[in-house]
């Protein structure tokens, strides 16, 4: 089972305990297969999302306000990590990390099949170890200072959340 089949909500006090559920989870590789994860997770713990509900939208179940968002866009495979490579201050130190994964794929130990996905997220990582040094190691400084949160890759992501929020 993966991570999210393997989540069950504590379901004893949901009616008067939980008043919103908002999830945000990466699409990764699968958009569909994500999509139908939180579907049965939903309907695992009682929560049946309506079949014309729209991902980034709310809906009452059970008493309870439930959205859902898959990142990067609702749409589309991919990841938190897709929205903050497009969002980075510093695009032009991007392609020390292309040279990093260009250096590696080149070696005797090169990527094996990874997806896009996965690639974006190396890269991700390799541009937050390219800057760290900058901020005394510490990586929350990095992700304050070197990501444009204003970008409009985010407006859907703060959309739902600032909307949907108690």
């Amino acid at each position: 089972a993966t991570r999210l089949e393997s989540i069950k909500l504590s379901t004893k006090n949901f009616q008067t305990d939980i008043n919103s559920l908002l999830i945000i989870i990466d699409a990764d590789d699968n958009f569909d297969n994500r999509k139908k994860n939180v579907v049965d997770l939903l309907k695992s713990n009682g929560l049946i999302l309506s079949t014309t509900y729209k991902l980034g939208t709310i809906e009452w179940l059970n008493g309870i306000k439930v959205g859902v968002f898959i990142l990067p866009d609702n749409s589309n495979r991919g990841s938190l990590e897709r929205l903050l490579l497009e969002s980075v201050n510093h695009k032009n130190l991007l392609v020390c990390s292309d040279n990093m994964i260009s250096c590696r794929n080149s070696s005797n130990t090169p990527f094996q099949n990874l997806t896009q996905n996965q690639l974006d997220k190396v890269k991700f990582r390799l541009h937050m170890n390219v800057l760290v040094a900058d901020y005394d190691f510490t990586y929350k400084d990095i992700f304050a200072a070197e990501i444009d949160y204003s970008h409009s890759c985010f407006d859907d992501l703060k959309l739902f959340v600032t909307t949907n929020s108690i």
